[in-house]
């Protein structure tokens, strides 16, 4: 699915949210068939605001070591690949495993803002970052699938 060209620009900070508009038709119909639908979207952007405010009120302004963003980070992507362990103990059959998704959505979750945490730290402008990384990856492999 395409990402719509952002139709309004905001500056706030060093942040830039793209408020972009409801989604097509086409776009509405791969959501129905996904079953996502009723659920919320959340932009990298948006993350990153809500990340840089609520940076400042856990650490009260002082410096996070790069070295604790990674660990963190580290600990939240075992986190994830336990919920798939105990997926898979499910599927295979074997006492300790579980069904339900919620623990691996929390986790994943989770990763995300660590990575966003990461590169708000760095400056890095992370929604830029995988537009180049994947449509450079479709180009490097004959795919037509771009993001905008």
């Amino acid at each position: 699915m395409m990402m719509h060209e952002p139709i309004e620009r905001l500056q706030a900070e060093d942040v830039y949210i793209d408020l972009i508009p409801e989604p097509s038709e086409k776009e509405k119909a791969a959501l129905d068939l996904l079953g996502w639908r009723e659920k919320r979207f959340l932009g990298l952007n948006e993350l990153r605001a809500a990340n840089i405010e609520r940076n400042g009120e856990w650490f009260e302004g002082k410096a996070v070591p790069l070295s604790f963003r990674a660990v963190e980070l580290a600990g939240e992507v075992g986190e994830a690949c336990n919920e798939i362990k105990k997926l898979e103990r499910n599927r295979l059959g074997l006492a300790g495993g579980k069904s339900g998704l919620g623990g691996l959505e929390d986790e994943l979750a989770d990763v995300v803002i660590s990575v966003d945490l990461i590169a708000m730290d760095l400056g890095i402008n992370l929604s830029g970052a995988i537009c180049a990384k994947f449509n450079a990856t479709s180009e490097k492999h004959g795919m037509e699938t771009r993001l905008l």
